[in-house]
């Protein structure tokens, strides 16, 4: 017996509509479940989320844990507008997760290279305040 392949969804979630936001995602989500897949919306943990997490840091060491279970991650086309769905795109990027992007037509060049020295330092920050292993630390901020 075949184990289902497994897919995170990743986009803009906050900045935005909650009600458009969601239909993207389950948009998304039924796209894959039609092709076999077990899909992974990040709307779906939100609750227990909010129980867990104090701030944006714990929201991303949350997510990462589980994108690491994934067989591939998929950027909705508002990915590189959110923090959190850059993040997952390096994370998935350096740990052989396949990435399948819904379009990039939208994204300047200079957005698709994109890497940011103050974001992956305030990312670091927030491991080492987690009490990460350097390891966790590397993962998380893509070395």
């Amino acid at each position: 017996m075949n184990e289902k392949k497994k897919v995170y969804i990743s986009g803009k979630m906050r900045y935005l509509d909650e009600e458009e936001s969601r239909r993207l995602f389950l948009e998304a989500q039924r796209k894959f479940e039609s092709e076999g897949y077990e899909v992974v919306n990040p709307w779906d943990l939100e609750e227990e989320k909010k129980a867990q997490c104090k701030d944006w840091g714990d929201f991303i060491i949350f997510d990462l844990p589980i994108l690491k279970t994934c067989d591939k991650i998929y950027m909705l086309k508002n990915w590189y507008d959110s923090w959190g769905a850059r993040t997952e795109h390096d994370y998935a990027k350096g740990n052989g997760i396949e990435v399948e992007y819904q379009s990039l037509d939208d994204i300047p060049e200079t957005k698709q290279r994109r890497i940011s020295d103050d974001y992956h330092r305030f990312l670091y920050h927030e491991a080492l305040q987690q009490n990460c292993t350097q390891d966790d630390i590397k993962a998380i901020i893509g070395i």
